[in-house]
């Protein structure tokens, strides 16, 4: 279950053709009470749940919804304002293709 994202909190200078997206892992994504140092975006726990070793969380982000896997260690809760970042590297390109019920690529 990917994030599929049209922007990224670090400023990149991606220029994503039509149909594109960035795709970052809920794992991938680091989640803190505190701004870290470097780029990251400011967002409120839309979802919280908690499921032993981490908290599964979908992040409200202006027009985004970022999901994450939040460690036990961080307690977070339903309405937390909270910071998101990842490293760049371990973003993905990811062009989606529209096809029809046959599977049959639409042009």
């Amino acid at each position: 279950m990917t994030n599929f994202l049209s922007r990224c909190p670090h400023r990149c200078e991606v220029k994503l053709a039509k149909g594109s997206f960035l795709s970052i892992r809920p794992e991938d994504v680091r989640v803190s009470r505190e701004a870290p140092r470097g780029d990251a975006w400011k967002g409120r726990v839309k979802k919280a749940l908690y499921l032993g070793s981490y908290t599964y969380c979908e992040i409200a982000i202006d027009e985004d919804l970022v999901k994450a896997n939040v460690h036990h260690s961080l307690p977070i809760g339903l309405g937390d304002e909270v910071f998101v970042h990842w490293e760049p590297e371990l973003c993905a390109s990811i062009t989606v293709q529209e096809t029809d019920a046959l599977g049959t690529e639409r042009r």
